[in-house]
């Protein structure tokens, strides 16, 4: 049986089963390296998005678009325009916080444009929006990578 080390239990690391037809005591702690993604491959555009939508909200786009009216803008594309929303695909990881402290209405958009387009693990901005509560009631770090800096191909 793989003993388990207390000073590996935390953020970054992973519990699975290594083989799916082995019982449940052995499991293993994997330590998953994020070594691949060090600052000198990072392009710099990192941004830390969160956003709770109130609950009395029923219609979130047309909530949203509403908002827009306020700021003179009347559709998404023109809202990304605006509010300088981010052109390039970046990566998308869970970021916990307990502050969804936004107070003004572009900072609301601003966050939902991402958020709406923003999958699991990734931003892609050419998608179409979704306009969910799952979507968008999250906390997310996104970053861009080199991907020329990253397959070393300067």
């Amino acid at each position: 049986m793989t003993e388990m080390n207390p000073n590996t239990a935390g953020p970054g690391f992973v519990n699975y089963l290594q083989n799916t037809g082995a019982p449940q005591s052995r499991v293993r702690v994997e330590h998953v390296n994020s070594s691949m993604l060090t600052p000198d491959i990072i392009r710099g555009a990192e941004y830390t998005i969160n956003l709770k939508i109130p609950d009395n909200i029923m219609d979130i786009e047309k909530w949203l678009l509403n908002k827009a009216k306020r700021l003179k803008l009347s559709d998404w594309q023109e809202i990304a325009i605006s509010l300088h929303v981010p052109q390039s695909r970046m990566i998308a990881f869970p970021y916990k916080t307990n502050s969804h402290n936004i107070y003004s209405d572009s900072d609301i958009l601003f966050a939902a444009a991402i958020l709406s387009r923003t999958s699991g693990c990734s931003y892609l901005p050419t998608t179409r929006g979704v306009f969910t509560r799952k979507r968008l009631n999250r906390s997310l770090k996104l970053i861009t990578i080199n991907i020329d800096a990253f397959y070393e191909l300067d």
